[in-house]
């Protein structure tokens, strides 16, 4: 193909533009230190018999961190769930591309060298003053440890993906009774009538017994989350500047021996005249107010033992979780005004629906709902929601009583009433449902791919690379 870039001058070249992802291998380095130098030539998966390397996974992974922010790159090293949910959406993509590629081998589709050869030629970044520039593209080829044969594999396969799915993506429109019917659906209206009772309408005078506060604290116990008490030492450093890097990073490693060989945090800080803080505790679910460990998950760690080096804005952190208060329920004592309260609320709401189940047998005895009032509601409008998605959820006719949280209401569902016509609504309908119809067409035609091209994964090489 070389060849034919160097002899092709004039050739008409048709306006194509195809995302190259020319450094693909400039974060292996990377991506092999995350996995513990693996050098292994085995597949992590076969896609109907196609294998997919570790090599190929392990290049667009490093491609992938290499292109991300030091922020986003410091939470996929630090979190390992996080490392897990990367890793897995990376060889799910890489598996579906495999999928279309073994699709268009077995539709006998083929790309020419010549082809990809007109595309290299038509892209900007191999180009300069508009043309083609063949020592330019050997230089970023060298630049980025990719050869020839690779980016115009990777290229080739694009294309065919391309051509896979282009007897997919056809455009279809979606038949107007589907239309239609989801018009309707969404813009239809209902009459209904409906009562309001609320509990805060009845008033309870009595004082519960202790019998009757410890069985509401049986049923509402408040539940006191997992806390956490930490401390951390603060080696300052100015981070965009090599010099002050390198220095606090030393101090940090020496920081960090002194913690090995038994010194306190305290202790540990004083001896390199670094900052040691002790925070309040933290509670699970909420943020530190410490600008420094903000943005650490201390909930992560364990107690008793100090953090890796840590990389912040302000220099170089050790964090250490001294202790860890699981989560428990508050003792009745410290909650008993409160359960008073929620005692009250009980008594109000039994004497509420009491009222409401009144109401109820009424209606529907005598067709007669006492205090009602008669709403037309659309799915989004015209009544509390607790009513509007009653209302929705059930046939024409139906009497019913729906929970609120401080009310009940008595809902009688009387007729429905068509929508409205509407051109802009229909218009956008018909786009939406266009966009639907065609995304099940594509939905179904991968599930036909998986049926045949089954995926089998070698487990051994996978739980090494994602557990």
């Amino acid at each position: 193909m070389l060849e034919y870039l160097r002899q092709a001058s004039d050739k008409p070249l048709a306006k194509i533009l195809v995302v190259i992802l020319i450094f693909s291998f400039v974060g292996w380095g990377v991506a092999s230190w995350i996995l513990g130098g693996n050098q292994m030539d085995d597949s992590i998966l076969r896609v109907g018999g196609a294998p997919l390397k570790i090599q190929s996974f392990d290049a667009e992974r490093g491609r992938i961190i290499n292109a991300m922010s030091r922020d986003e790159q410091k939470k996929i090293y630090s979190d390992k769930a996080a490392q897990k949910v990367f890793s897995e959406q990376i060889l799910s993509r890489m598996t579906t591309e495999l999928m279309l590629q073994q699709r268009a081998i077995d539709l006998d589709f083929t790309v020419s060298d010549s082809y990809v050869a007109m595309i290299l030629r038509m892209e900007p970044v191999f180009q300069t003053n508009g043309k083609f520039d063949l020592g330019r593209y050997n230089a970023i080829l060298s630049q980025s440890q990719i050869t020839e044969e690779q980016l115009s594999n990777s290229i080739r396969n694009e294309i065919l993906r391309r051509m896979v799915l282009s007897g997919v993506n056809t455009g279809v429109k979606a038949p107007k009774f589907m239309t239609d019917v989801m018009y309707q659906s969404r813009y239809i209206k209902r009459e209904i009538e409906f009562a309001t009772v609320k509990f805060s309408d009845f008033k309870i005078s009595e004082n519960p017994t202790e019998q009757q506060l410890r069985e509401t604290y049986a049923k509402n116990p408040k539940i006191i989350p997992e806390s956490r008490k930490v401390s951390y030492v603060l080696i300052p450093a100015k981070m965009s500047q090599p010099d002050s890097y390198d220095a606090g990073y030393k101090t940090a490693q020496k920081l960090e021996d002194d913690l090995i060989g038994g010194e306190s945090m305290a202790k540990a800080a004083a001896k390199v005249k670094a900052k040691f803080v002790s925070l309040p505790e933290i509670s699970m679910g909420q943020k530190s107010l410490d600008p420094i460990i903000v943005d650490i998950n201390i909930f992560a760690m364990e107690q008793g033992i100090e953090s890796e080096i840590i990389e912040t804005k302000s220099g170089f952190v050790i964090v250490r979780v001294d202790n860890i208060t699981a989560q428990h329920n508050a003792p009745f004592e410290s909650v008993k005004k409160d359960l008073v309260s929620k005692w009250r609320i009980e008594q109000q709401e039994k004497m509420a629906y009491k009222k409401a189940n009144e109401l109820l047998i009424k209606l529907k005895d005598e067709k007669k709902l006492i205090g009602g009032k008669t709403a037309v509601i659309g799915r989004a409008n015209g009544a509390p929601v607790e009513v509007l998605n009653f209302a929705f959820a059930n046939n024409i006719g139906t009497k019913t009583i729906v929970p609120a949280t401080n009310a009940f209401y008595v809902l009688n569902i009387k007729k429905e009433i068509p929508a409205d016509i509407n051109k802009e609504k229909q218009t956008a309908i018909a786009k939406e449902s266009d966009i639907l119809i065609n995304r099940a067409i594509v939905d179904d035609y991968m599930s036909f791919l998986q049926r045949k091209y089954k995926v089998k994964i070698n487990e051994r090489v996978y739980k090494r690379l994602i557990n």
